[in-house]
């Protein structure tokens, strides 16, 4: 509690910030990547946000969850 600050809010704050940072860059990365291969595949519009959807609703929780996960085990 030096300096007024309560290690387990910090901590928690501190988790928060971690994790936005991280989907943040697993974002970015696969905004990349989705682009190369709705290029490469020659994916329709309709097909391609249907895709994205799809990894929005269930693979990027998922990969979030991972990241909590490898997080706790670190600390």
């Amino acid at each position: 509690m030096a300096a007024g600050i309560d290690p387990k809010v910090h901590s928690q704050q501190m988790r928060k910030e971690a994790e936005l940072e991280y989907s943040q860059t697993l974002q970015v990365v696969a905004k990349r990547w989705f682009k190369r291969w709705k290029q490469r595949k020659r994916i329709d519009e309709l097909t391609a946000s249907k895709a994205w959807r799809l990894l929005e609703l269930h693979e990027f929780p998922k990969l979030c969850c991972l990241c909590q996960i490898f997080q706790r085990q670190s600390l």
